[in-house]
């Protein structure tokens, strides 16, 4: 009869960690650079991810829950990026630069929505 003997394995909680992180970041359907779209250039992107990393630590919610630094691929070059919950694509929206047209739209739609204005 053959034995076998299974050890624990000192890596398991990091392995079970980075299986969480999977499962988290791919609930995450946003790329800050899918601001590009809205007239936003490269260098306003990071200073509006930034302050609503700020707003999302003071509101005292989990950062790893709503951004996730990332490499993408625009244009054929890389890039690093940001994945986005829901929460996290609005903040950095509400954070964005307001002189883009598509942003204050944004903006508008979401405040009529929420208080059900026009």
């Amino acid at each position: 009869m053959n034995l076998i003997i299974y050890e624990k394995h000192p890596n398991q909680q990091i392995a079970f960690q980075h299986f969480l992180l999977g499962l988290k970041t791919s609930q995450m359907h946003y790329l800050a650079s899918d601001l590009l779209k809205f007239g936003l250039s490269p260098f306003d992107i990071p200073l509006a991810i930034k302050r609503a990393m700020i707003v999302c630590r003071t509101a005292g919610k989990e950062m790893t829950d709503h951004f996730y630094a990332v490499y993408t691929f625009q244009d054929g070059e890389q890039m690093k990026d940001c994945k986005l919950s829901s929460f996290g694509y609005a903040l950095v929206m509400l954070n964005a630069d307001i002189r883009s047209k598509k942003v204050a739209k944004w903006q508008v739609e979401v405040i009529n929505r929420a208080f059900g204005t026009k």
